[in-house]
């Protein structure tokens, strides 16, 4: 089964539903940002930018917003990190982990999403490429794109079926 296009997705409707981050709200962020923010949950190590000041370099985290939205520091004592230094990311549990890595996946389909809605020929171009690299004579599943997916007794994908199953059990 794929479940990180599944959880992601949920992740990204969670945000849009219950935060607010619609592609309205999303394309005031046009400078990369989303980006950014996706590497900074994503890295399973702390990373920095430098800057070159007058007085020597000087490193500092790249995170783009307000520290109130950095989801890095809302696991245990890290909430209440009396500096502004990153938790390590090798300090978080594996459900941790798991989160932060859903929720950066989210933001690139944000700014994909930001993406295609300024550069719709070339968004739609690409999908069109992606499209054909899917043909009948590759060992693709036609229905889920699976390489020699699991099918079903009675012919059906059953990745098809799982996602229809969650897609009814929503509504």
């Amino acid at each position: 089964m794929q479940m990180g296009i599944d959880l992601i997705y949920t992740e990204r409707r969670r945000q849009i539903d219950e935060e607010g981050w619609t592609a309205e709200k999303d394309d005031r962020y046009n400078d990369g940002s989303l980006s950014l923010a996706a590497i900074c949950f994503a890295t399973p190590f702390r990373i920095y930018i430098k800057d070159e000041l007058a007085n020597g370099p000087v490193f500092f985290d790249p995170w783009p917003w307000d520290q109130q939205f950095d989801k890095r520091f809302d696991y245990g004592e890290r909430r209440y990190n009396p500096g502004n230094s990153v938790p390590d990311p090798s300090s978080y549990s594996p459900e941790e982990r798991l989160d932060l890595l859903v929720k950066s996946g989210a933001l690139i389909a944000a700014e994909i999403d930001l993406f295609s809605s300024r550069n719709k020929e070339i968004a739609a171009q690409y999908f069109e490429n992606i499209k054909k690299s899917f043909k009948q004579d590759n060992p693709w599943c036609n229905s889920c794109k699976e390489e020699h997916c699991c099918v079903d007794p009675d012919g059906t994908c059953e990745m098809i079926t799982v996602y229809l199953e969650a897609k009814n059990s929503e509504e």
